[in-house]
C-alpha cells in the first residue's frame, strides 16, 4: 500500500493542540542552538503516538528512567535527561558510562537490575525515549508524569528493589493518561482500523497507490461487498463483535468511512503543501505550490469535521425551525462535507434507499428477529424502496424550501432594516441590478449615528460607516419593503413566503424576539450553501444517466449481499 497517503490521513487526523505539542519537542534547541532531537527520533515519536503504538516505549522508559535516577547522585532522573545537550545515542552511551556505579553500561545497552530480573535499553532508543518524557510532560504535564516516575525514585530503587510487576505498573499508569489524553486529540482506534482496512482495499485496486479520486462510488460499493461477504448467516450482531466489524458490514459505515479518508486525504496534502517551504505558483511540475488551493483543501477539512447543517443547530439560529426532522433526515448525506453529491452521488442514493434499509434490519435483529421474520422484513424493505427517481425529486423539492425559507428571511429582516437583509438578497439574486441605489456623497464623510463627522474627528471606538453606503441600504431596504423598482418582484416573493410558514421562528409573535431577528441574520449564508448542495444533486437527474437501470442492478446487488450477511433465502 501506498504508506505516504496512510501517513497523510494520519497527519489530518491529529488535532491542533497535539500537532503543536509535537511540534514544541521537534523545536527543543541544545544551547548552541541545534536541534535537541534529531529529526528520526521526531518522526519515530509522531508516528508512535499517532498509531497508538507506545505501550513498548514507555515500558522502556520507565527501565531507562530508573537507570537515569540510580546514575545521578542526587537521585532525580530529571536531572540526569536535561543535562545533556543533545538527545543522541552517543551522548547517552557516554553519559551513563561516566556515571558512578548504579548502571551497569554496555557498548550497546544499559543494563536496568530489578528485584527480579534485568531489563536492557539500547543506546540507539534513548533519543526518542527522550523524546517521548518530553512530549508526556508536555500534554500530561510535569506533576502527573512525576507522580508516577518519581515514585520508583526512592531508596528501594536505587537498592535495586523495584520489581518487574511495579516496572510495569508504571508504564500501564502512564500509557492510560495518555489514552486518556489521545481520545480528544486522534481519531478513534477503531476508526483508525477502519481507515486502514479501507486503505489496504483501495491500494489494492490501484496497483499500491492511492490518490483521493481512486475512493469513488463504485469502490464504496466494491468494498462493502468484500467486507461483508465474509459474514457467516445471521453473524451480524453476535456478541461481542466489535463496532468496526459491524461497520465495515453496513454500507452506511463503509460510506461514511469513504467520505472521511477523501477529506483527510485532500486536508493532508494541502497541510503537507503548506508546512513545507516550497515556491510558489501554479506549477507543480516544478514543484511549486498554489496556495489559494491549499486553502479549498484546508475549509474541506473544516467541512469533514462538522457536517453542513451543524450551523442550524447553534444559538441563535437555533430558535428558528428552518428544516424540521424529514427535512434534515433527506438532506443528512447531502451536507456530510461541501461537494459530498458531486463526488458520491452514487453512494448517496445507495444510502439513502438501502443504507438505511439495513438499518431496519439490524434494528430487527437487535430485538430477536430470525428466520421467516427477519426474511419477511427484508423483504418488505427492498419491496416498499422507492426508486433513485423519487429521491431526486424529494432532495429538489427541499431545495425549493430552503428557496423559501430564505425569501421569508430576507423580509424578516428588511422590515427590522437589518443590513444583513441586502447580503442575503443578493444570495437569492446575485445578478441583482445594484446601479439605482448609487449615492455621490462624498466617501469622506462618515457617520456614526446620528451626525456625520469628518474621518479625522471620529471617536475612537465609533461605528465608522461611510454616509455614501448608509443612504444606498436605506433606500434599498425602502423599496425591498416596498416592493418597489427593481426590488419589487423580490419583495413580493419574501413577502409572499414568509405569510405561508408558520412554524416555529416564522410567526409573528417571534418576530419580535431580538435574538430570533439574529438568527435569521446568521443562517442566511449556511442555508444558501444547503441549497446549493441540493440544486446540483437535483441537477444530477438530468444528466443523461439511467437512474432507472442503476437502481434495478443496485437492488440485486444488496439483496446479493443482504444474503451474504443474513442467511436470509431471497433474491
Amino acid at each position: 500500500m501506498d504508506t505516504s497517503a496512510e501517513n497523510l490521513i494520519l497527519e489530518a487526523g491529529k488535532s491542533e493542540e497535539l500537532r503543536q505539542a509535537l511540534a514544541l519537542v521537534e523545536d527543543a534547541r541544545a544551547p548552541d542552538g541545534s536541534p535537541r532531537y534529531a529529526t528520526a527520533a521526531c518522526r519515530a515519536l509522531a508516528r508512535m503516538i499517532v498509531c497508538r503504538t507506545y505501550a513498548k516505549p514507555l515500558l522502556e522508559l520507565v527501565h531507562l528512567v530508573l537507570a537515569a535516577g540510580r546514575a545521578q547522585a542526587d537521585g532525580r532522573y530529571e536531572s540526569f535527561f536535561w543535562s545533556l545537550d543533545r538527545a543522541t545515542a552517543a551522548a547517552f552511551r557516554a553519559r551513563f558510562q561516566a556515571a558512578d556505579g548504579g548502571a551497569d553500561a554496555g557498548p550497546e545497552t544499559v543494563a536496568v537490575h530489578t528485584a527480579d530480573g534485568v531489563f536492557q535499553v539500547s543506546y540507539a532508543r534513548m533519543p526518542v525515549l527522550a523524546a517521548l518524557l518530553e512530549l508526556l510532560i508536555t500534554t500530561l504535564g510535569y506533576r502527573p508524569v512525576d507522580d508516577v516516575l518519581g515514585s520508583l525514585m526512592d531508596a528501594k530503587a536505587r537498592a535495586d528493589r523495584v520489581t518487574g510487576k511495579q516496572a510495569g505498573a508504571a508504564a500501564n499508569a502512564l500509557s492510560r493518561a495518555l489514552y486518556a489524553y489521545l481520545k480528544d486529540h486522534l481519531p478513534a482506534v477503531q476508526a483508525q482500523r477502519r481507515h486502514r482496512a479501507f486503505l489496504e482495499f483501495i491500494a489494492s485496486r490501484a496497483d499500491g497507490m492511492l490518490r483521493a479520486q481512486a475512493v469513488d462510488d463504485d469502490a464504496v460499493l466494491a468494498y462493502w461487498r468484500a467486507a461483508a461477504g465474509g459474514a457467516g448467516p445471521g453473524d451480524q450482531l453476535a456478541d461481542g463483535e466489535s463496532e468496526d466489524q459491524i461497520d465495515s458490514k453496513t454500507f452506511t459505515g463503509v460510506f461514511r468511512t469513504a467520505l472521511r479518508l477523501v477529506h483527510l486525504l485532500d486536508a493532508a496534502r494541502g497541510q503537507r503543501a503548506v508546512a513545507e517551504a516550497r515556491p510558489i505558483g501554479i506549477d507543480r511540475a516544478a514543484g511549486e505550490v498554489d496556495p489559494a488551493e491549499d486553502e479549498t483543501l484546508l475549509a474541506a477539512a473544516e467541512d469533514a469535521a462538522g457536517d453542513l447543517l451543524a450551523p442550524l443547530d447553534a444559538p441563535p439560529v437555533d430558535a428558528i425551525k428552518f428544516l424540521n426532522g424529514p427535512e434534515r433526515d433527506d438532506l443528512a448525506d447531502l451536507c456530510l462535507a461541501s461537494g459530498t453529491g458531486r463526488r458520491f452521488p452514487l453512494s448517496i442514493l445507495r444510502n439513502a434507499r438501502f443504507g438505511r434499509g439495513q438499518a431496519k434490519i439490524t434494528q430487527a435483529l437487535r430485538r430477536g428477529a430470525a428466520g421467516a421474520d427477519l426474511d419477511a422484513a427484508i423483504d418488505t424493505m427492498l419491496s416498499d424502496t422507492e426508486d433513485y427517481q423519487a429521491l431526486f425529486e424529494t432532495i429538489r423539492a427541499r431545495a425549493d424550501h430552503i428557496d423559501r425559507v430564505l425569501l421569508a428571511s430576507l423580509r424578516v429582516l428588511a422590515e427590522v432594516r437589518r443590513p444583513e437583509a441586502a447580503d442575503l438578497a443578493l444570495l437569492l439574486e446575485p445578478d441583482l441590478a445594484l446601479g439605482d441605489f448609487a449615492d455621490d456623497t462624498d466617501a469622506s464623510v462618515i457617520e456614526d449615528a446620528p451626525s456625520g463627522r469628518p474621518l479625522d474627528d471620529a471617536p475612537d471606538g465609533a461605528e465608522i460607516v461611510s454616509l455614501a453606503a448608509r443612504r444606498a441600504l436605506d433606500r434599498f431596504l425602502d423599496d425591498l419593503a416596498a416592493e418597489a423598482g427593481t426590488l419589487a418582484d423580490l419583495g413580493r416573493r419574501a413577502r409572499t413566503a414568509l405569510k405561508g410558514l408558520a412554524r416555529r421562528g416564522f410567526r409573528p409573535a417571534d418576530l419580535t424576539a431580538p435574538p430570533v431577528i439574529d438568527g435569521f441574520a446568521r443562517a442566511g449564508r449556511p442555508l444558501a450553501v444547503i441549497r446549493k448542495e441540493a440544486q446540483d444533486f437535483a441537477a444530477l437527474d438530468s444528466d443523461g444517466t439511467d437512474w432507472t437501470a442503476l437502481f434495478a442492478a443496485d437492488r440485486n446487488a444488496f439483496a446479493e449481499t443482504f444474503r451474504a450477511i443474513y442467511g436470509a433465502p431471497y433474491a
